[in-house]
């Protein structure tokens, strides 16, 4: 059946499935399931298909990237490049 516009995928899977927020626990029957999303702190009873706090398990956040980048600074001293987060509290004394 061909989709026109905004129509819904009804076989799509629900992104409660992949979220991070999704706490899920699931019986023996398709039908047995207790779905709770940790950000809304609900149960989610529908099979949700657009979520504007859903993040996909697995993959890195915003801050995520934020924490793990490295800082580049400009400054005067002899060496160029990348520096790490750690300040070098030793002084070299030799002449260059």
């Amino acid at each position: 059946m061909p989709k026109f516009g905004n129509t819904p995928d009804h076989n799509a899977p629900a992104l409660c499935d992949s979220c991070v927020y999704a706490r899920m626990a699931r019986g023996l029957a398709e039908s047995e399931r207790i779905l709770r999303c940790a950000m809304f702190e609900q149960h989610i009873t529908i099979h949700v298909a657009e979520c504007n706090r859903y993040e996909k398990a697995g993959e890195l956040t915003p801050y995520d990237y934020e924490q793990t980048a490295w800082i580049i600074s400009p400054n005067k001293s002899p060496q160029h490049g990348f520096t790490a987060d750690i300040v070098n509290t030793e002084v070299d004394h030799r002449e260059t």
